[in-house]
């Protein structure tokens, strides 16, 4: 018979290498099926950003597969320069999700009608493939700096 101490630190001990594991797998997931790993490639930024004023708790999603969009609720932070848009995440979250600076002539946007809140839907000319949908009060902000 084993121990119950011994077997309570192979338990623990084991959840200290499953959970990082499947924190490291999810987030590389994540990355990959929503296209902030191909956005990475050509729209990659600096990490430090500290010069932009971040809009924190957005809500985006990217899709790269259409029916399997990656969200990123409340946890992305947007911020704008006057030629282009910068998005991130929190540093607990940003694993396989370096920050991003997009300029605004790489975007294409289309807004979409829907029956709860009107969406965003940007395409990037150096991403084919990926798109981020925005809605609500992100859509107005970004739908403003935009236009100017």
């Amino acid at each position: 018979m084993e121990n119950p101490q011994m077997f309570v630190l192979k338990i623990i001990a084991f959840f200290m290498v499953l959970l990082p594991s499947l924190w490291v797998l999810i987030f590389f997931s994540l990355s990959r099926i929503g296209g902030w790993s191909k956005m990475a490639d050509s729209y990659s930024a600096p990490h430090d950003l500290s010069g932009p004023q971040w809009e924190r708790g957005q809500t985006l999603a990217f899709a790269r597969v259409s029916l399997v969009p990656a969200n990123y609720t409340k946890t992305a932070r947007l911020s704008c320069s006057d030629d282009a848009l910068y998005i991130s995440l929190p540093p607990f979250l940003s694993l396989f999700h370096p920050p991003l600076r997009v300029p605004f002539d790489d975007m294409d946007v289309e807004i979409k009608p829907s029956k709860l809140s009107d969406m965003a839907i940007i395409t990037f000319k150096r991403a084919p493939g990926v798109k981020m949908i925005v809605r609500n009060r992100e859509k107005e902000a970004l739908m403003k700096r935009l236009a100017s």
